[in-house]
């Protein structure tokens, strides 16, 4: 198989693995429907405020995963450094627009993020003290999370030269955006609190 088709195919099925709806699942483990309650977004944050830390978290760390498993295994392969951009950029429109189901995803922060272990991991991993710190000084996602993307591009970029990696975070992060712009009409209170 060429590399084109086998980025193609990796892609397709990143995907079908971003329509996973997790904040869905746990939710109605919880005996919840998260679609009802606080901001009816079935993400991290909304599942945390609305169930609990322990639900919040759980999406959480799904999403991520989910995002993580698009992108990191294609490191692995002998495929050029922009392969996993596709993929990132795949699982993401995933989450937040599925094509089954009538129902969107969230703006796909968490998911987000996930693609960036293989999109910029030197970058991923030496942003993450500044982004919990900012967590808990902030308690505001939306803010921790687009800085947390600006902060792994840049010090992929810095420290590594991941031109294409760096790249590939800031066009992840667009798209996150994008679909809060588009799910909450601006940069309200709410959408910087609930990103997901």
């Amino acid at each position: 198989m060429t590399d084109i088709a086998t980025i193609a195919v990796w892609t397709l099925a990143s995907y079908l693995l971003g329509m996973a709806p997790f904040g869905d699942i746990v939710a109605r483990i919880a005996g919840v429907d998260i679609r009802s309650v606080g901001t009816r977004n079935p993400g991290a944050a909304n599942v945390y405020r609305e169930i609990g830390p322990r639900y919040g978290v759980a999406v959480f760390a799904l999403d991520v995963a989910k995002g993580a498993t698009a992108t990191a295994p294609l490191l692995a392969l002998d495929l050029p450094p922009w392969a996993p951009l596709p993929a990132a950029i795949a699982v993401v429109l995933g989450h937040i627009f599925p094509a089954i189901g009538k129902r969107s995803g969230g703006t796909g922060m968490a998911t987000a993020i996930g693609t960036t272990a293989g999109l910029a991991p030197f970058g991923l991993l030496a942003g993450i003290p500044a982004g919990l710190i900012v967590l808990f000084t902030t308690r505001n996602a939306g803010f921790t999370g687009g800085l947390l993307f600006l902060a792994t591009a840049l010090l992929a970029w810095l420290a590594r030269q991941e031109v294409a990696g760096a790249l590939g975070v800031l066009a992840v992060g667009a798209v996150v955006l994008a679909k809060a712009r588009m799910q909450y009409g601006g940069f309200s209170r709410r959408a910087s609190q609930d990103p997901e």
